[in-house]
């Protein structure tokens, strides 16, 4: 018998790692979002609308699952906080158009190319988990997720320290700094998955 039998549990790896892939997805569009001037935030509208349904999935086949090694309420907390990203990512959206003329579209690139980095690292995490002979890769993920997280942090503030900077009406600062605590808020969220996935394969390894 398979040492944690619910680790070949094909149905909740395949939607876990689906959730993922539009996590990723949903900031992939972000950063073509501010690629074309913040002008279609509709594109937005499919990845978070296909996460929340997988999000649903997974919480009714825990429902009916045996999980007899790994905690329900980890892996619902996990399934939870990686569907929050395409939501961080469609709040921003909503925002930056509040912004317009704030800031320039492309000042918070930077910062998406590590976020973007960073959600290809938690896909990777959440592949790991699919076998108990791949866990120990996840605490290999874990060190790397943490440092994009903190460069793609830093990146966040030092465009809010910039609006500050310059000469500029108080509120423009303040859109400015409402933008970036959005992002941050998708940092946070795969910063909290890949502590789960962390603390699903410390269990066992």
């Amino acid at each position: 018998m398979h040492p944690v039998p619910e680790l070949v549990d094909s149905r909740l790896y395949d939607l876990l790692e689906a959730e993922a892939g539009q996590a990723r997805e949903s900031v992939r569009r972000l950063a073509q979002f501010l690629d074309e001037g913040g002008k279609s935030p509709a594109i937005l509208v499919q990845p978070l609308e296909s996460s929340a349904k997988i999000a649903s999935e997974i919480s009714a086949h825990l429902i009916q699952a045996t999980l007899t090694s790994l905690p329900k309420p980890d892996i619902e907390a996990l399934s939870q906080v990686i569907a929050a990203i395409p939501l961080a990512a469609k709040r921003f959206t909503e925002r930056f158009g509040l912004a317009a003329g704030s800031l320039a579209a492309n000042d918070f690139a930077p910062a998406l190319n590590w976020i973007e980095e960073l959600t290809e690292i938690l896909l990777d995490t959440v592949r790991q988990l699919r076998g108990f002979e791949s866990l120990d890769r996840v605490k290999q993920l874990y060190p790397r997720l943490q440092t994009v997280a903190d460069r793609a942090e830093a990146l966040i503030q030092e465009t809010v320290n910039r609006a500050y900077e310059r000469p500029a009406d108080p509120l423009d600062v303040l859109k400015v700094k409402d933008l970036g605590d959005h992002l941050t808020g998708i940092v946070d969220r795969a910063r909290v998955a890949g502590g789960l996935m962390n603390g699903i394969s410390l269990q066992f390894l």
